[in-house]
């Protein structure tokens, strides 16, 4: 029953995505040869060749969507990081179906070259079309279920962390028309209460009278594992009398990033650490680290001279500054920056914590902190492998074998490669803020991982500027 619900509402997305995207690319044919709102038109082909074009619409642009995750139950999901999807696909599959074109064009001798103008208003109109259909499908949906059409009735057995859980992220997809019913708890300190607005109704006893009176469709077991046999229990009653029943294993505290489910000859293995950098996405995240890494080492090439004079002639030492750092699977690297200290600042002192009024640094390396200059070096370091341009910022080793002990989780951010920017940095946890914090937006990044999220990065450190108070 859930996954039909599902399916269905997939099926209502996909088919509103590809209805509005259509609907803007017959726009904008319209809009460039029709009334003409852009100068200087170019000669339009017979339409029947631009007609030819929504074919490919129809098979890559649900392709490309599903691709940056637009047709999955996300957590955490805003708006703002639909839309960069919506942007991201779109723009994605224009340059394809360019490509394709062209590739036709120069191949196989056909003379059609479709219009730039008219895919600029195409492109436009696809973004502000697809959010509006999708704003107007989860609002019409959500309408419906208030009428009391179809509502699924769900019941949650455990009012603990992990069902609160269950409750919060039901509660977050109002378009699929769940309702809950309540929760079951033994603890009698918690009958009557309510969590997220939902009330504990009774005992988990109470799980065989409302499973006969049909007072619920799906259940959610959400028992701590030593009560393994109340959970069979339920599981066997709720098959009984023909309801659907789901197991939420309560290892919450050590699910901190994405979880999978594998096979080892038909026994399920569940694989509490799993992350969605690996096989096609990697080696997608790898040539953006290569082609943005590589122009920017080219345009900065004059900068870097500048700089380099200047760090010479305003102290004595080095231009570049190596130091030790952790990365993926532990792996240590040196990592570049301009130097900001004086000459063997840490000889006395170890490695430490930069500090706001540190003696350590020149007057010139306070300037090159502040704005982020110092980092600039670590393209090198994003060309060759080492990191890449986003992800958790590097530690070094000693400082990671000291919060390793303290911190939870922490080691989980060493399954990425570390970032130059990240969305720790990008929410204002950088240098020597609260390492606790870094850590939960760390692990937000690597389990909600996609290309957009890496654009949306990039595009906030941008926006939000190079400055940071919190770099010392």
């Amino acid at each position: 029953m859930l996954k039909r619900r599902a399916k269905i509402t997939v099926f209502l997305f996909a088919a509103t995505d590809l209805g509005t995207s259509v609907l803007a690319y017959l726009l904008s044919i319209f809009l460039r040869f029709k009334v003409e709102i852009l100068p200087n038109v170019e000669g339009m082909f017979p339409l029947r060749y631009y007609i030819y074009v929504i074919g490919a619409i129809a098979v890559l642009w649900p392709f490309l969507f599903r691709l940056h995750g637009l047709y999955k139950l996300k957590r955490g999901r805003s708006r703002v990081e639909e839309l960069f999807s919506i942007i991201t696909s779109s723009g994605l599959g224009i340059l394809l179906m360019l490509a394709a074109i062209d590739y036709v064009r120069i191949y196989g001798k056909s003379t059609f070259e479709m219009s730039r103008g008219m895919l600029a208003i195409f492109f436009a109109l696809n973004v502000v079309l697809t959010m509006m259909g999708r704003q107007l499908l989860r609002h019409t949906m959500e309408m419906a279920w208030r009428k009391g059409k179809d509502l699924l009735k769900i019941l949650i057995v455990g009012a603990g962390d992990v069902g609160q859980s269950v409750a919060e992220r039901i509660l977050r997809h109002g378009e699929l028309g769940y309702t809950i019913t309540g929760y079951l708890d033994d603890d009698p300190r918690k009958i009557g209460k309510e969590f997220y607005g939902i009330p504990v109704i009774g005992p988990s006893s109470a799980f065989d009278r409302l499973a006969t009176e049909h007072a619920f469709h799906v259940v959610y077991v959400a028992l701590p594992l030593e009560a393994h046999k109340k959970i069979l229990h339920i599981v066997n009653q709720a098959s009984r009398e023909c309801l659907e029943a789901r197991i939420v294993p309560d290892l919450l505290q050590f699910l901190a990033i994405r979880t999978s489910l594998e096979e080892l000859d038909g026994m399920p293995i569940i694989n509490p650490h799993d992350t969605p950098l690996k096989g096609w996405n990697s080696v997608m995240k790898r040539f953006m680290d290569i082609i943005v890494s590589s122009i920017a080492l080219v345009l900065l090439a004059v900068p870097f001279i500048v700089i380099a004079i200047a760090i010479k002639l305003s102290s004595r030492g080095g231009v570049v500054y190596k130091q030790e750092r952790m990365g993926m699977d532990r792996k240590k690297f040196m990592i570049y920056k301009f130097r900001s200290m004086h000459e063997d600042a840490e000889k006395e002192t170890g490695p430490v914590w930069a500090s706001k009024d540190d003696s350590r640094r020149t007057w010139l390396g306070t300037f090159l902190r502040k704005f982020s200059v110092d980092e600039l070096p670590q393209f090198f370091n994003v060309l060759v492998g080492d990191m890449s341009l986003v992800g958790p910022r590097p530690e070094r080793p000693n400082f990671v074998e000291e919060f390793k002990e303290k911190i939870p989780q922490y080691m989980l951010r060493h399954k990425v490669k570390s970032g130059m920017t990240g969305w720790a940095q990008v929410h204002g946890w950088r240098g020597n803020t609260s390492v606790a914090k870094r850590i939960e937006y760390d692990l937000y990044y690597i389990e909600n991982w996609s290309l957009t999220l890496d654009f949306r990065i990039l595009w906030l450190t941008l926006r939000r500027g190079i400055y940071d108070p919190n770099a010392y």
